[in-house]
């Protein structure tokens, strides 16, 4: 293999596939990085045998060829490269790494050890989505998903196409607890499907799409299958398994009628919340909050060793007077998620979920809405 690129694409392929072998520990062998020429093309590709990524490096072939290097020595490694054209040789289970003023030789694992990855053929299953859009969407439901060993459907982000509405994509996550929702608009497909994306993969993809700062990838094409899924970022393809199973219809748990509405600013109910958390219970984080058309929103917690803390926050209510205890960390993440400065509040009683919204949404735009789970008082 004899391969020549500048330093700025290799230093980019590297960082955008290299932290994926970091993160796997039960073979040896996926610590590391597959490098393979052709047509002027270096291949970069990484695997954890649940996700695999491909990165294309534009360039000059002399010579076809692959190896396999170590992931991590080649992260520290890249950054430290003079600017300029860089020249990757391998000869002899030797991969030599030469610039201007450098000459470095790693030593190569054999290529055939290395898993391949299959690839997605003939899918129907294909949409596009707007790159800014799926960044939001990703960091709006991953903090939801769970870990529950006995649903793993609870595992991943679930991404929906429904017949009613095929130019819309839905994407949720739940651990049981709270539930993230995001609608946002996307390109007709040619027909309904869903599947579920697994945590590490969803992590992957957010990572990868936030570290080009410049957004040169304004758009994320994803094709799928019943077990896998593949997007393609530019020059950069991720391709994943799916988690087995059918994720539980959660519609229902969205109230069609609300006995209390309120509407709060989200910086002062944030801080409300967190002063009361710092008198909650050890591990429960309960906080109370008390909502009434002829008070503002109270928002309380009482501690019996520490002692006791109370807060009125200006707010507009309307409906019956209500207070319901909640979990202050499931709360505050999900307030955080709720995009502008004003939280709609939907309550259907004290032991019923609450509903988060924004309190502007215009038609197109994205549609977020968050579902939190009360604690039971006894």
């Amino acid at each position: 293999m004899k391969f020549s690129c500048s330093k700025e694409s290799l230093l980019k392929g590297i960082n955008t596939i290299g932290h994926l072998a970091l993160k796997t520990t039960s073979l040896p062998i996926l610590n590391n990085i597959l490098l393979k020429t052709e047509k002027n093309l270096l291949t970069l590709t990484t695997t954890n045998l649940e996700a695999g990524i491909h990165h294309e490096i534009g360039g000059k072939t002399e010579e076809t060829g692959e190896c396999l290097v170590p992931a991590k020595l080649l992260l520290e490694l890249a950054p430290l490269l003079p600017n300029g054209t860089i020249e990757l040789n391998t000869n002899n289970n030797n991969l030599t790494i030469t610039g201007e003023k450098i000459n470095t030789t790693l030593r190569t694992a054999p290529t055939a050890e290395f898993p391949t990855i299959p690839t997605i053929e003939n899918s129907t299953n294909k949409i596009t989505i707007q790159t800014t859009q799926l960044i939001e969407a990703l960091n709006k439901t991953i903090f939801a998903i769970g870990r529950v060993d006995n649903r793993p459907q609870f595992g991943g982000v679930l991404f929906t196409v429904n017949e009613g509405n095929k130019q819309q994509l839905i994407i949720a996550a739940t651990d049981g607890y709270r539930l993230s929702e995001l609608s946002v608009s996307i390109n007709k497909p040619n027909k309904s499907f869903k599947f579920i994306i697994p945590l590490t993969t969803a992590q992957e993809i957010r990572r990868i799409l936030t570290q080009d700062e410049e957004q040169t990838n304004e758009t994320v094409d994803l094709e799928a299958t019943e077990n896998q899924v593949n997007l393609t970022i530019g020059p950069t393809q991720i391709i994943s398994r799916l988690i087995d199973g059918d994720y539980p219809d959660y519609q229902p748990l969205f109230p069609e009628k609300t006995l209390t509405q309120c509407e709060v600013g989200k910086n002062e109910l944030t801080k409300a919340v967190k002063a009361a958390s710092l008198f909650s219970r050890s591990g429960i984080f309960d906080v109370s909050l008390t909502a009434s058309p002829d008070h503002n929103l109270e928002v309380f917690s009482e501690n019996t060793g520490i002692g006791a803390h109370h807060n009125v926050v200006e707010a507009k209510v309307s409906g019956e007077k209500i207070t319901m205890t909640i979990n202050a960390k499931y709360f505050l993440e999900g307030l955080a998620a709720v995009p502008g400065e004003i939280v709609k509040i939907f309550m259907t009683g004290a032991d019923r979920p609450i509903l988060l919204k924004s309190n502007k949404e215009k038609e197109g735009e994205i549609k977020f809405r968050h579902l939190i789970v009360l604690i039971k008082q006894l």
